[in-house]
């Protein structure tokens, strides 16, 4: 189990652009332990874009046009 100072460096490290496989390997953490703290902790790197917003509301116009709209007005005729 990786000390909070060892969480620390490795935050450091992984924020100034090393991999999440290279961090780990360097202080003994699993990858998957490693991004699922770097996730929750909502640690992003430097050389990726934010995340665009996702519209939830609106339909996805990459669905086939034969789909029925599930925003329509009928929704039993969806079901």
């Amino acid at each position: 189990r990786a000390s909070e100072a060892a969480w620390q460096a490795a935050a450091k490290d992984y924020l100034a652009g090393a991999s999440a496989e290279t961090v780990s390997a360097r202080y003994g953490m699993a990858v998957s332990t490693f991004r699922a703290r770097a996730a929750e902790e909502g640690w992003r790197r430097r050389d990726q874009p934010d995340p665009a917003p996702l519209d939830d509301r609106a339909p996805d116009a990459d669905l086939p046009a034969d789909l029925p709209d599930p925003f329509d007005d009928e929704p039993a005729d969806f079901a």
